[in-house]
């Protein structure tokens, strides 16, 4: 591609080792047939900022003519394609607008040679618009493989009893902290898996049976609540709610009683529809683990871990004793 002037506004905006590693992997993605969405996206979104930002700059001389009334303020109509000199078209649209404005070449002279440069700038980011739009069908989605995959190590990991992944163990065999995510503002751990601090399931199968149990009285709160709600004891409903306050979204309850007819009604319901919802979930769930359970038998651990936790115990007694 030609494209001089769109390079070197890319090497002004301090954008240009990232302007020819995108320009580089869509031609290889043509030359292949071949690139991954994610070096796609990617290469797309570093070279719109630079052809936008270009852009702007390109038609900044024409916005000033019209600013300071030097050529009058253009009377053109709304759907006038000239507007685009001055309010500058997004990246996907220049071919489009290229195409259009060439028709007002003659009647935009007296802004030459900035239209004429803006003109220039239009026809090289098309050309890039085009080569985004010839590699778009040989987009493959997915993950892409890791050039450089790190062997995942497995040694002293057992099988969680309540949600069946590998993890790593502690030196007593138990399970280490998984399935819990950090909260954003203080890095707390939030929803950490039941499992987590029990046996291995090749070990034993306490943490399987912990967990059924309290399905069980899950179960029997949750019918109680229920059979509450069906016998109207409550006098006051609330929920969560999401509102929007300064740009940000952030939860708030809110309580309804019975002289708020509808959200009082509505609420309800909800309550209701939701606790029938549970039941059948958790229900479910304990044949699964009745199931589970009654086939469990201890079993070696399969990629070792004795010598492991025997390596720890010591220590952490050795470290006791001192």
């Amino acid at each position: 591609m030609n494209i001089p002037q769109l390079t070197a506004a890319a090497e002004q905006q301090g954008r240009m080792q990232r302007f020819e590693v995108a320009i580089k992997a869509l031609e290889d993605g043509l030359a292949t047939n071949h690139i991954w969405n994610v070096d796609f996206v990617s290469a797309k979104d570093q070279l719109s900022r630079v052809a936008e930002k270009a852009l702007d700059i390109s038609s900044e001389d024409i916005r000033a003519l019209v600013r300071e009334g030097r050529e009058g303020r253009p009377s053109w109509q709304n759907e006038d394609p000239r507007w685009m000199v001055i309010y500058h078209p997004q990246f996907s649209n220049v071919p489009g607008a290229l195409k259009k404005l060439t028709k007002y070449t003659k009647d935009m002279g007296k802004w030459t040679p900035a239209y004429t440069t803006f003109l220039n700038m239009l026809a090289e980011i098309a050309q890039v618009v085009e080569l985004v739009r010839a590699v778009k069908p040989f987009i493959e989605k997915g993950r892409k493989p890791n050039p450089n995959p790190k062997e995942v190590d497995v040694t002293n990991t057992g099988i969680c009893s309540v949600c069946s992944s590998r993890q790593k163990l502690n030196f007593n065999g138990t399970l280490v902290a998984h399935g819990y995510t950090l909260e954003r503002n203080w890095g707390g751990r939030n929803g950490i898996c039941f499992g987590a601090g029990y046996k291995a399931w090749e070990l034993a199968s306490d943490g399987a049976v912990a967990y059924k149990e309290a399905m069980v009285a899950a179960v029997g709160r949750t019918e109680s609540l229920l059979a509450d709600l069906k016998a109207d004891k409550f006098d006051k409903m609330d929920e969560m709610v999401e509102v929007v306050r300064a740009g940000v979204y952030n939860k708030e309850r809110r309580e309804y009683d019975r002289t708020d007819v509808d959200n009082f009604s509505r609420v309800k319901r909800i309550k209701e529809e939701k606790a029938k919802r549970s039941i059948h979930a958790l229900k479910s769930d304990i044949e699964f683990f009745t199931a589970k359970l009654a086939k469990w038998k201890a079993e070696p651990l399969k990629y070792g871990g004795a010598e492991t936790q025997e390596r720890w115990k010591a220590k952490f007694l050795t470290k006791g004793a001192q």
